[in-house]
């Protein structure tokens, strides 16, 4: 077992894992990898110095039959009869290389991960793992040199979290970019060693490692509090220490209740994690060194699978490896029946396919990989995977198994570390085992991961992160070319953008339609220069997204505002429409949609072509009509025809003129009391458009108010005096009136 990489000194300058391995055939040391047992007068050192990681070989090939050096090609011998091939054969030979390719591309997996701890110490991304032979990947960026990428814990459909051995950290990776977003500090509460696993509410990442206290073995395991918005680490409770070489040591059902594997058993914890339900006992046939072993799940949470790593007798090595089977309800005292593996030895690792009739269980000890079918029991069937040459019977076995959501693909991976001073061994690769997960089925691939001289599994983890497609964009707007605030029309050129949405998986592109329009690929937030639609209709612009490799979607559409592409309908307010030569009227464009030109046409000699919101002051008496034709792209069209009526010039001047200015057409003036009992009131109507002037003041002389009131033919107006003048006043006022017009004046006097 390589319980080195992160759980011994695996790289320069790294630190040493307090975690000592149990010894494998009495002598080797936990910093040695998980080798085959040594051939016949072979010596195995009895330790290694901390901080230094020795790879130790078995001197020559051990065989066993079907086993050891096993070829897949000897497991099916073929005995044919050489015949000229047929017009038919020939046709099928033809087809043989598109079938090969049909078979490799295979179902999409989502987007996967590696901790390369102990190898390459990268974290690495494979953005379609189920592209065999030679997926892409590419290395994170944004890691600190001294990071050691262990344990791995999808977070959402596009991002992860990867554990830092011995380093008290945890990164928050982007697949689909390969890039640190942040880092979560765990500070004492954990080292970053063992496993994390994230809950089903996704409101919870429970962390379990150990470390060394007073040369003893602690536990050192938290809770992470919201690992995806605003994590805060808090401590875990368990009752005994997941081994920090352990990737597989935490598990949940449905309901988000959590297992977790550790030396003394697995302790059982109920949201929010504060403390255990109870511990269900496994019995430790090797007291002195306990191993906490991988766990697995069903998918109905009705069945635990825990990969022994040790026999009956405490050995690790001879072919008795077992699988412990453990069926609800689950209790202290229930530990479940023993499944016998075949050839199985230091068992470590175990997954359960999605629709859960299938298990994986691997060897640390050696590159050996087992089926398990449903119903899993004591009795259920077993079936070793046959592997590629590129897996060596003298070579470390695995320790962590992952298998994709859709259950067609399988990672399996860990226990492959290199000397921390030498440089020697590691280097391994990954195994990604395509299903069906039979002995004859199954599709074996040696993947080398990382890339230079970083390459090797590492003693780390893989994980699968269910890439989906993208939510629906957001913000979606449609312009006239060059000018971002001007209105739609069938003229315009179109300018359209949008953005993506801030949750789940950032698409990789778009697809845009304007109506029922054609759908149209781009990969920017935006396309530029749409030529005009040349007619009126409503536009809306719709907008959808594609994410992952292999592309999963489109994701839920989006769609605009409505943008009117109609011609304006031609429309203006004006400030007056009955004023005295001289005076100004401003006329008000409220054409709808907007126009874009406007013309203007007064009722005289005079318009103005470039006037929006013009200002006019007529200069003769006289009705003038005025009309507004508004265009835009989409056409153009005429108001109605407001008139304005212009009267000659009345006395000029801030305040209301001198009254003897003007000749007046009306003169009144009435004396009238004001006080606390009096209400003196004015009622004013003519038949014309009239201009009245009115002043208070008192018998003395003095002008206490003076008001302009215009009438509108047909109406009655109706002055309350009082307001004009102070409240105090208790006097008889003299009120005098001058007008341009004839008008109909009524004094009133109200004594209560």
């Amino acid at each position: 077992m390589t319980r080195g990489g992160p759980r011994g000194a695996c790289a320069a300058g790294r630190r040493a894992s307090p975690d000592p391995l149990p010894q494998r055939a009495g002598s080797m040391s936990r910093e040695a990898p998980r080798t085959p047992p040594p051939a016949s007068g072979v010596d195995v050192p009895g330790s290694v110095p901390p901080g230094r990681l020795r790879v130790w070989r078995v001197a020559g090939p051990e065989t066993r039959s079907g086993v050891r050096g096993y070829d897949p090609r000897e497991s099916r011998e073929q005995r044919t009869e050489v015949r000229p091939m047929n017009t038919r054969s020939q046709r099928v030979l033809a087809l043989l290389p598109l079938l090969a390719a049909a078979l490799l591309a295979g179902p999409a997996a989502g987007q996967a991960i590696f901790g390369t701890a102990g190898d390459g110490n990268l974290a690495v991304a494979f953005p379609n793992p189920s592209g065999l032979p030679n997926p892409a990947q590419t290395t994170v960026t944004g890691l600190p040199a001294n990071a050691q990428p262990h344990g791995v814990s999808p977070l959402d459909t596009d991002r992860a979290i990867v554990s830092d051995f011995g380093n008290s950290r945890l990164f928050v990776v982007r697949i689909s970019t390969s890039q640190v977003l942040s880092t979560i500090d765990a500070g004492a509460t954990f080292n970053g060693t063992g496993t994390i696993a994230l809950n089903p509410a996704g409101d919870a990442l429970l962390c379990s490692g150990s470390a060394v206290s007073g040369g003893n073995l602690v536990s050192s395991a938290a809770v992470v509090r919201n690992p995806r918005t605003t994590p805060a680490v808090q401590a875990l409770r368990v009752s005994g220490v997941t081994r920090s070489y352990q990737t597989q040591g935490i598990v949940f059902d449905a309901t988000g209740r959590a297992f977790v594997s550790h030396t003394n058993g697995i302790s059982v914890l109920d949201p929010p994690y504060t403390s255990e339900a109870f511990v269900i006992a496994i019995p430790n046939p090797s007291p002195s060194t306990p191993v906490a072993g991988a766990l697995a799940i069903t998918p109905d949470g009705t069945t635990l699978l825990h990969a022994d790593f040790y026999d009956s007798n405490g050995a690790t090595s001879g072919g008795n490896g077992r699988v412990r089977v453990i069926r609800a309800p689950f209790s202290a005292s229930n530990t479940g029946v023993l499944l016998p593996i075949p050839g199985g030895e230091g068992l470590d690792g175990v997954a359960v396919t999605p629709d859960g009739q299938k298990a994986l269980v691997a060897s640390a000890w050696s590159p050996k990989v087992w089926a398990i079918s449903a119903p899993f029991g004591e009795a259920s069937a077993v079936e070793e995977i046959p592997l590629p040459a590129d897996f060596r019977a003298t070579d470390a076995g695995f320790e962590d198994i992952s298998i994709s959501v859709d259950g067609q693909l399988a990672l399996i991976t860990g226990n492959s570390a290199r000397d921390s001073e030498t440089g020697a061994g590691g280097r391994l690769p990954a195994l990604f085992l395509k299903a069906p997960f039979t002995r004859a089925g199954a599709q074996p691939f040696a993947v080398t991961v990382g890339s230079g001289d970083r390459i090797g599994r590492g003693a780390g983890s893989g994980r699968f992160v269910a890439c989906e497609a993208p939510a629906a964009p957001v913000s979606l707007a449609v312009r006239p070319q060059g000018n971002a605030s001007g209105p739609v029309t069938a003229t315009d050129y179109l300018d359209l953008s949008w953005q993506p949405s801030t949750a789940g998986t950032p698409p990789t592109r778009y697809e845009w339609r304007i109506n029922g329009d054609a759908y149209q690929s781009t990969t920017s937030h935006s396309v530029q220069g749409v030529p005009p639609r040349g007619r009126t209709d409503l536009v809306n612009l719709f907008v959808r997204g594609y994410a992952c490799s292999p592309e999963k979607g489109p994701g839920p559409e989006a769609k605009s505002a409505d943008y009117s592409m109609a011609r304006p309908v031609a429309s203006f307010t004006a400030s007056a429409t009955s004023v005295r030569v001289g005076e100004t009227v401003t006329f008000t464009d409220t054409s709808s949609p907007q126009a874009t030109s406007w013309i203007w046409f007064f009722g005289n000699s005079a318009a103005c072509e470039t006037c929006q919101n013009p200002s006019l002051a007529f200069s003769t008496p006289g009705t003038y009509g005025v009309v507004l034709l508004a265009t835009n792209g989409s056409g153009t069209s005429a108001s109605a025809t407001t008139f304005v009526t212009v009267t000659s010039s009345g006395p000029p001047g801030a305040r209301l003129p001198a009254f003897d200015e003007t000749p007046p057409v009306l003169e009144t003036e009435e004396s009238l009391r004001f006080g606390p009992r009096a209400r003196p009131t004015l009622w004013l109507s003519a038949d014309e458009d009239a201009v009245v002037w009115l002043q208070l003041r008192t018998r003395s002389g003095e002008l206490l108010a003076e008001r302009r009131v215009v009438l509108t033919p047909g109406e009655r107006t109706r002055l309350e005096l009082g307001a004009y003048v102070p409240v105090e006043t208790r006097e008889r006022l003299d009120v005098r009136l001058v007008s341009d017009r004839p008008v109909r004046a009524l004094f009133q006097e109200e004594h209560p």
